[in-house]
């Protein structure tokens, strides 16, 4: 048993001479860490071989000091038996102290071994967030770029969305614009239809009759032109219509039954003149719509009036034959063909 704790002595204080040669010498670090790691670690197993021989010389003792008692109970009287046990209990009571003394030191030696490990476990997690920042670096880089790259975007857009809203404003105003000068287009338009409307209550002038037919023409609204197109088409036909009516009170005029006093003459004259006004174009289309040439329905109606009391006074169409020299030429015209 002494030779075991002699030999361990000896093995701790050499690697003890080796640290501390090491660290008086500056070894290189690599070369010192290992050293020191060595030495730790056979401490450590020193303090272990201590405890665990400790522990077998305190087992031996025990053994031995049970062999003593047995020996002395066998033989009480005898006196060197009874000495043997003291020595034993001495003994025993040694081991017993070393081997606690050893298992202390084990465990502290334990203790530190395992300190030493966390201290190297944190050492290479340092060690590891000491290289990360460089990683970090490039990635917080490739961020800083992307979001850069998305908020010139950003700015992009919203430099877009701004001229959109821009031209949005302008086109609604102008189209606020475009609505108001459509409804004064309306007014406007309608205004031309009552103007060449107008002419239609008035007597036939030719002039007149082609103002009318340009102030029509200006309308802008194709749908207001479609709407009121028979105003249009009877101001085209004003003059066809209107000649073939002066045509035929000029015959009735010139007829020489209408002055004659036989009622049979009368007769034949009313129904004569009455027919041909009647099947003129004008009145089969126009007379009796809601739409049509006022002033000359009038003069029709009058014509029809003198001839329906003919036969009791002489009808006399003089006031209805229009003089205009251009109705005259006309009317001749027509007359000779």
């Amino acid at each position: 048993m002494k030779l075991k704790f002699l030999f361990l002595t000896i093995l701790s204080l050499t690697l003890y001479s080796v640290n501390v040669f090491a660290q008086e010498h500056s070894a290189k670090p690599e070369y010192l860490e290992a050293i020191i790691n060595a030495s730790k670690n056979a401490n450590n197993a020193t303090q272990k071989a201590n405890a665990n021989a400790a522990k077998i010389a305190a087992e031996e003792a025990d053994a031995i000091l049970k062999s003593a008692k047995e020996a002395y109970e066998k033989n009480q009287d005898n006196k060197s038996a009874k000495k043997r046990v003291e020595e034993a209990e001495s003994n025993a009571t040694t081991a017993n102290t070393t081997y606690q003394t050893a298992n202390h030191a084990a465990n502290a030696a334990q203790t530190e071994a395992d300190s030493a490990k966390s201290a190297e476990t944190k050492a290479k997690a340092l060690e590891t967030i000491s290289q990360t920042p460089n990683e970090l670096l490039s990635i917080i880089s490739l961020c800083k770029t992307d979001i850069e790259n998305k908020n010139k975007r950003i700015d992009s857009l919203e430099i877009i969305a701004k001229k959109k809203k821009e031209q949005d404003s302008v086109i609604i105003l102008k189209n606020k614009k475009i609505a108001e000068l459509e409804g004064q287009m309306d007014f406007v338009d309608r205004c031309m239809v009552n103007l060449a409307n107008r002419w239609l209550f008035m007597p036939f002038n030719k002039a007149e009759i082609e103002e009318a037919k340009k102030f029509f023409d200006k309308i802008y609204s194709s749908q207001l032109k479609e709407k009121y197109s028979i105003v249009q088409e009877l101001i085209d036909s004003y003059e066809s219509a209107y000649i073939e009516f002066q045509i035929v009170l000029r015959e009735a005029q010139e007829d020489g039954k209408r002055k004659s006093n036989f009622p049979s003459h009368k007769q034949e004259y009313k129904t004569c003149y009455k027919n041909k006004i009647e099947n003129m174009k004008y009145y089969q289309k126009y007379y009796k719509q809601s739409w049509n040439i006022k002033y000359l329905n009038k003069k029709i109606d009058e014509a029809l009036n003198l001839l329906n009391n003919h036969p009791n006074f002489m009808a006399d169409f003089s006031k209805l034959i229009d003089t205009d020299e251009y109705v005259e030429s006309e009317c001749r015209k027509q007359m000779q063909k």
